[in-house]
């Protein structure tokens, strides 16, 4: 089981691993049995990111790129794809390359 307690309707990954933690992200992200959040998502996605969870670098570059639960930021949406794409995340590499839609 990748979730702990639900108080209210507030996640919290059941360990402090950053793939619990992106599974959380993934939930606000998309409003999945919580409310959805942007920010929220963001929160859990940075914890997970700092890990070096590549799927959250990139996750948390698209809120930064997008202004989605954060302010707006290139410089940190790029951070947060070049970390991504060193790791071999496709999509990130896509998005340092000017794919918008990839």
């Amino acid at each position: 089981m990748l979730f702990g307690s639900v108080a209210a309707t507030e996640l919290k990954p059941a360990d402090e691993s950053a793939q619990s933690a992106h599974e959380v992200g993934m939930k606000y992200l998309r409003g999945d049995g919580v409310k959805k959040s942007y920010k929220n998502a963001a929160k859990w996605f940075t914890q997970a990111a700092e890990q070096g969870l590549a799927v959250s670098q990139y996750q948390l570059g698209e809120l930064f790129n997008k202004g989605r639960g954060v302010k707006r930021s290139k410089k940190r949406a790029n951070k947060w794809y070049r970390a991504a794409a060193k790791q071999g995340h496709i999509k990130a590499k896509n998005r340092l390359d000017g794919c918008g839609f990839c």
